[in-house]
């Protein structure tokens, strides 16, 4: 670049002429351009989703941890996230997407999605659904006294009228008759019912269980 001339301001004495000289300047050099600042690590765009399995939750406690895929430190949840997406509690192995925030300098999960619900508790959602339909239908028969031998029959030829389907009705028989209270009520001689209460049979030697001997 040539050598600017030295220009005086002062030997110009209009201001049209201080402005054209003004001008001129402009055109020779360059105007400065600012720096871009760097981004500062602290700030965080966009939530991060991330996916992890409920490793465990206490509903009378209010909260639980979850275990994330990559097996890094386990994140606190709190029941005022499951109280955003309307769960009362959430079962442990429940895969779940969430984002963290830092409360009460705690990392924290928050923003929680159900993703897939372990196959346990859908069989377990499932027979207390069909239980509670049930119950209130037969009041007499279904709290857990002896079924019929066939009973499943019978349940098959009504599943329409009261809106259970037959894959329902399996799910629920199959958890009912292998739960505690149940199987309690398997006592040699017992009564077995069917649907109208009638008494069709007794429980036979075979189909009692033994009680369990503590070592």
């Amino acid at each position: 670049m040539s050598e600017l001339p030295i220009l005086r301001l002062n030997t110009y004495k209009t201001e049209e002429q201080i402005k054209e000289l003004k001008n001129k300047i402009s055109k020779i050099i360059p105007q400065s351009i600012k720096p871009v600042k760097p981004i500062n690590d602290k700030i965080i765009k966009e939530p991060i989703n991330k996916i992890g399995i409920v490793s465990w939750y206490k509903k009378d406690k209010g909260y639980g941890f979850i275990k994330t895929d990559n097996n890094s430190k386990e994140i606190f949840l709190h029941f005022k996230e499951l109280k955003k997406i309307n769960l009362d509690t959430i079962e442990s192995k429940t895969q779940i997407s969430f984002t963290i925030k830092e409360e009460n300098n705690q990392i924290q999960a928050c923003n929680i999605k159900v993703l897939k619900i372990p196959k346990i508790i859908n069989i377990k959602t499932t027979a207390i659904k069909v239980l509670n339909i049930l119950s209130e239908k037969y009041p007499n028969i279904f709290n857990y006294k002896p079924l019929a031998i066939g009973i499943k029959d019978e349940l098959f030829a009504v599943s329409k009228e009261i809106g259970i389907s037959k894959k329902e009705l399996k799910i629920f028989l199959n958890f009912y008759c292998r739960s505690k209270k149940y199987r309690a009520n398997l006592i040699l001689n017992a009564e077995r019912v069917n649907l109208k209460g009638e008494i069709v049979g007794i429980v036979k030697k075979q189909e009692t269980i033994k009680p369990k001997i503590s070592s």
